[in-house]
């Protein structure tokens, strides 16, 4: 089981730094754009730091902040290259990576998550936006759209002006119900005994 664990991580450095080499080598690179500062960028870290910590913080951020994020991704890709570009496939093994990940500690090590972990994990889901409104106000970009929405139709349109404060509230309401599952399972199992 480790040993599978290992390789992932050495395949998702390899993976990350494929990605990083092709957009210096295209001179795509630009601290506006390429910093690992997207909620699946963040996943993959959290994957990483997951298989070698092993840390229940680590792990429930990465089911509040990766599962929703991959799964968006994954339906809606916005992907510049189709097959067989390299991009093409990075984009899907990481985000399916991250999946896996998820479900991997959802089904087989059956993490638990308390009111408690859901409200940590949400402080610092909050922290990491506040430093990334931060960095989009150093650099002038807009990481995470937390500067302005996009362009695009998107989510973000239904909270209108000051999108970000009513954001920050939305996702206490999101991680509320993403941590129902889990409310639900140790009330079944408080009823059984």
């Amino acid at each position: 089981k480790f040993s599978g664990k290992f390789f992932l991580v050495n395949f998702l450095l390899v993976l990350l730094i494929l990605y990083m080499l092709w957009i210096c080598l295209n001179g795509i690179f630009s601290l506006k754009d390429s910093l690992p500062l997207s909620i699946c960028s963040v996943s993959l870290i959290l994957v990483f730091l997951s298989i070698i910590i092993r840390k229940k913080i680590i792990i429930n951020l990465l089911y509040f902040c990766g599962f929703p994020g991959t799964i968006y991704a994954l339906l809606f890709p916005n992907l510049m290259f189709d097959f067989p570009h390299f991009r093409f496939f990075e984009f899907f093994i990481a985000h399916g990576i991250i999946l896996w990940m998820v479900l991997f500690y959802l089904f087989i090590e059956k993490i638990e998550i308390t009111d408690r972990e859901m409200l940590t994990a949400y402080i610092v889901t909050i922290a990491y936006l506040l430093c990334v409104m931060f960095v989009n106000e150093m650099l002038r970009s807009n990481y995470l759209y937390l500067r302005r929405k996009p362009v695009f139709a998107s989510f973000f349109d239904v909270f209108g002006e000051y999108h970000q404060i009513k954001l920050f509230c939305c996702l206490f309401a999101f991680f509320k119900v993403m941590q129902l599952p889990f409310i639900i399972k140790s009330k079944i199992k408080r009823n059984s005994f």
